[in-house]
This record gives structure tokens, C-alpha cells and sequence, in this order.
């Protein structure tokens, strides 16, 4: 099943000063993950940790419609001839 998430920023602590980073929030069950920098990867790593870390054991797939286009727009960039 395909589950939106909310992406946030957020400061989140290193080992001597804050990180900017995300947390990502499922919309079924308002588990929430957080990972380290704010760019489409983090993004990508927040939603597979959801996936992995899912406290009913589903297997849903985690994602919004801007971070999809965003994904396609960074895959396409690489690959531009």
C-alpha cells in the first residue's frame, strides 16, 4: 500500500553542535523517523526506514507526490545527454 508521509525540518543533535536534518511522519499511524541532512536522499532514507521500522509490521511503500517529482528531476539531471 502507498502511504504519504510528512516531511519536516528539524535541528538535530551531532557530536558538537546541531544537524540540520528531517523527521518523517507516516499518515496512517504518526510513526516518526528522523535522519540526518534535508535533501531528496534524506528524504528517500527517512521513508525506507519507515518501511523498516514500521511498528505494525506492514510493508507499505512511503512517499509524497513532491518528493517523487523531485526524485525524477535529480534522476533526470544525471542523465541528461
Amino acid at each position: 500500500m502507498r502511504v504519504d508521509v510528512d516531511v519536516t525540518e528539524i535541528e538535530l543533535e551531532g557530536d558538537h553542535t546541531t544537524i540540520p536534518g528531517l523527521a518523517v511522519e507516516c499518515s496512517r499511524c504518526g510513526h516518526v523517523v528522523e535522519v540526518y541532512g534535508t535533501s531528496g536522499a534524506s528524504e528517500r532514507r527517512g521513508c525506507a526506514m519507515l518501511r523498516e521500522d514500521c511498528p505494525y509490521g506492514e510493508s507499505n511503500f512511503y512517499g509524497d507526490e513532491a518528493g517523487l517529482a523531485q526524485c525524477k528531476a535529480e534522476r533526470d539531471s544525471r542523465w541528461r545527454w
